[in-house]
């Protein structure tokens, strides 16, 4: 999602170039450019917390007035209307590179801390990050509410967990002891399997001399004539 963006501002920023004008909106929209969408010179406080806060943990550059606008809608916006209003919140700045987090990540951290600040009225320093980085905040209205989520697993650790060896030493290990009949019963099938192996080699050498050594035949080439007497010519 960020390759679009920058592509985004890429090609915007070329037609600021070509037509060497400050706004450019008629030819082609880009919420994140601060030339187009100069950002209102009378910032709130929330916004200065929130910017400063985000500046510092992600590459963010400049933002827009469009950056304030959505900042401002998540106080009253409900269920995936938040995932919306986040993703134009994110698209709304510039950014010097991609943001380590990935946009999921992203998206979920800037409204854990939204929730925790109550809005970035609180500071995020002080505040978001006494909770846990793994605490997700997601909206009761959202199919992503975290009362569908599954429990997270105990992770296993060798060196506490109980593997209940002792159980392993509790009964003796019976193991069966082959009887007599067992032993003439193992010989007789030896045997007739050599048996059987010896009648198979010996057809297997029979049918080779037979394909190396074929029998020799003898057979007419044309049929002979026969002389019945009478007006026949011998000699023809």
């Amino acid at each position: 999602m960020f390759s679009n963006h920058f592509q985004r501002n890429n090609t915007h920023d070329r037609i600021h170039q070509n037509l060497r004008r400050t706004n450019i909106t008629a030819y082609h929209r880009d919420r994140s450019c601060e030339h187009c969408y100069p950002p209102d010179l009378i910032l709130s406080e929330n916004f200065n917390t929130f910017w400063n806060w985000f500046s510092s943990e992600f590459p963010a550059n400049t933002y827009t007035r469009y950056t304030q606008q959505y900042l401002e809608e998540l106080a009253y916006v409900e269920g995936d209307d938040i995932w919306l209003t986040l993703i134009d919140l994110i698209f709304s700045i510039r950014y010097a590179y991609t943001p380590t987090l990935d946009f999921e990540a992203l998206q979920q951290e800037l409204w854990n801390v939204y929730n925790i600040t109550q809005g970035f009225r609180l500071d995020p320093y002080f505040e978001a990050y006494q909770y846990s980085k793994t605490l997700y905040i997601t909206p009761q209205d959202s199919k992503e509410s975290s009362e569908g989520s599954l429990p997270v697993e105990p992770e296993f650790d060798i060196y506490t967990e109980d593997l209940n060896l002792q159980l392993l030493f509790q009964q003796p290990v019976n193991i069966a002891q082959p009887n007599q009949q067992d032993f003439t019963n193992l010989q007789n099938a030896i045997t007739a399997l050599t048996q059987a192996l010896r009648n198979t080699n010996q057809a297997l050498t029979n049918n080779t001399n037979a394909v190396n050594n074929p029998p020799r035949r003898e057979g007419r080439v044309a049929e002979l004539p026969y002389f019945y007497g009478g007006n026949q010519d011998p000699v023809a």
